[in-house]
């Protein structure tokens, strides 16, 4: 069982794309436990496997109250890390230092590229390589599901 939380504003929807997106693969799919909230306060005293960051969530730049611990964090470029206590670091965006970007953006479809090794939480690693997504939402929306997705060791369409 994979734990997932979420960190999202009210438009973004990030938590239910994943869920629908696990369910339409049957049971391919391991069993995923998602959390949604709109801060950190509200996953504190979680332990998540995997924490995602929305582009429209604003994290703190220090970190105030408990630590939170998990085993992955998905973040914005340039996001701060604030009160997180990963076992590793992803960064999605625009930016060629992210490990999750766009290497073509179209009207319905996009290729999402990784520019590095991306760990998965059942201890592989995926190596370089592009995906052809469907669009899904905003460009920011699309790179923390697909980053996602791709974390828990599921392909992103």
């Amino acid at each position: 069982m994979i734990s997932l939380a979420i960190l999202e504003t009210e438009d973004e929807n990030i938590a239910y794309k994943i869920a629908s997106h696990i369910a339409g693969t049957g049971n391919r799919a391991p069993g995923v436990l998602i959390a949604a909230a709109s801060s950190p306060d509200g996953i504190a005293g979680a332990r998540p496997d995997l924490v995602v960051v929305s582009p429209g969530t604003r994290l703190p730049e220090a970190p105030g109250g408990d630590p939170i611990r998990c085993g992955a964090l998905l973040l914005p470029d340039g996001a701060p890390t604030g009160r997180f206590e990963p076992g590793c670091v992803v960064n999605y965006g625009m930016s060629p230092r992210d490990t999750v970007t766009f290497s073509s953006i179209g009207e319905t479809e996009c290729v999402i590229s990784l520019q590095r090794e991306l760990p998965t939480l059942d201890g592989g690693v995926l190596d370089q390589q592009e995906f052809i997504v469907r669009r899904d939402g905003g460009t920011g929306v699309t790179l923390a599901k697909s980053g996602a997705l791709l974390i828990m060791g599921l392909e992103p369409e």
